[in-house]
């Protein structure tokens, strides 16, 4: 499409290394014009907009009626649970709504059965397809939203 706001990508040099400092055009949808973004500006903007797909892991040996915490800290974590016996009971806090990027998840698995499984919101709204046991090898995934305020089973 020609015309003053734009440029034939083809017609431009070939750059051999990028740095945080060098531009990018984007398209400006709220004046409608074509504008520029250093390569910073676009790793701040995926930083904080998307999460990371790498899991943090935690192994944890509970027992019978267990409380853990998942660290509020944005990342999406495994949690592996490896109690030594079936249990009757635990609570599982994840992390807190306030510091859950948009789009976290969070993996719980069971090498044995939790009876009367707790999941606890801690600040969101709600958890859509919450479990109340894990069987052995058991396991489930939420992804948090931000918009709704809410983690859902998926």
């Amino acid at each position: 499409m020609a015309g003053s706001n734009s440029t034939d990508i083809n017609q431009l040099g070939q750059l051999d290394t990028i740095t945080g400092s060098d531009n990018l055009a984007v398209w400006d949808n709220s004046n409608a014009r074509t504008r520029k973004a250093s390569v910073s500006q676009l790793l701040d903007y995926f930083e904080s907009t998307f999460t990371s797909p790498v899991f943090v892991t935690t192994i944890n040996t509970p027992s019978d009626g267990f409380n853990l915490t998942l660290t509020a800290n944005g990342l999406s974590q495994w949690l592996l649970l490896r109690p030594a016996a079936s249990l009757a009971s635990g609570t599982i806090l994840l992390p807190a709504a306030a510091t859950a990027a948009d789009g976290q998840e969070v993996i719980i698995t069971s090498t044995n059965q939790v009876t009367s499984l707790t999941i606890n919101a801690n600040g969101a709204t709600s958890v859509y397809g919450s479990i109340s046991t894990i069987a052995a090898e058991g396991k489930v995934r939420y992804r948090f939203n931000k918009q709704t305020n809410s983690w859902y089973k998926v």
